[in-house]
């Protein structure tokens, strides 16, 4: 049986990393998520930044930085809220259609 776990850019198979090669669309989309989108994920599902950052395994201060935009979100940062609430890329851009169109009124 394979067993792998995903680790930053790559996975390791056994205990050999293998990293993962993104095409510039790929780098482009996990560059995407804002610091809006973080806290708009976080009020939709109605969680304090202590709950969200206990579900997504992150401190609550960098969760505060994200949001604020004070800090960058990392590809690492960005897998892990999409991965514990089972979020997809396709799922972010419409938050984000979503949220333009009701500060605008339609």
């Amino acid at each position: 049986q394979m067993k792998s776990c995903l680790f930053g850019r790559g996975f390791f198979i056994f205990s050999q990393y293998v990293p993962i090669k993104y095409t510039n669309t790929q780098r482009k989309e996990l560059a995407e998520m804002t610091a809006k989108q973080i806290r708009l994920i976080r009020r939709l599902h109605e969680m304090t930044r202590t709950q969200f950052a206990d579900r997504v395994g992150l401190s609550v201060s960098l969760i505060k930085k994200l949001e604020r935009g004070e800090r960058n979100i990392t590809e690492r940062s960005r897998r892990m809220i999409m991965q514990a609430f089972g979020l997809t890329t396709a799922q972010l851009e419409k938050l984000n259609e979503l949220k333009e169109m009701i500060e605008n009124g339609g």
